[in-house]
């Protein structure tokens, strides 16, 4: 929400209120409590710049916000977009010699190493 927030700052800055549609149920009992930590303060302080009301809506119920991470068959460790470099590496010449060399015992780039035939650089 912050994010959306600041993005949209330019138009969502002056008078007019508008809505938040949100599953954060504390946040709408946020707003309204008087005793808050120094963290939800800080928090409220950011969206007082703004004229919103919020209103709850459940997860189950927000099917445009949660389409992604409600999904059954989404996995965001699935390495889909991974499985071709392999081959890709090899077709390429410059990276099919930097994996043969880190793949070496005397590789002098400490950083870079061959892990399951791909290159991993610094750690990615």
């Amino acid at each position: 929400m912050r994010y959306a927030l600041i993005k949209f700052r330019v138009y969502l800055l002056g008078e007019q209120t508008f809505a938040v549609y949100t599953d954060h149920a504390s946040l709408r009992m946020a707003m309204k409590s008087p005793h808050l930590s120094q963290r939800m303060a800080r928090w409220l302080s950011f969206f007082a710049e703004y004229n919103f009301v919020v209103h709850y809506k459940p997860g189950k119920n927000n099917i445009l916000a949660d389409a992604l991470s409600r999904r059954p068959d989404y996995d965001p460790w699935r390495l889909t977009r991974h499985q071709n470099i392999p081959d890709d590496e090899d077709d390429d010449d410059d990276c099919a010699t930097c994996v043969t060399l880190a793949s070496t015992p005397q590789c002098q780039a400490p950083f870079c190493r061959c892990v399951s035939k791909l290159l991993r650089v610094r750690g990615r």
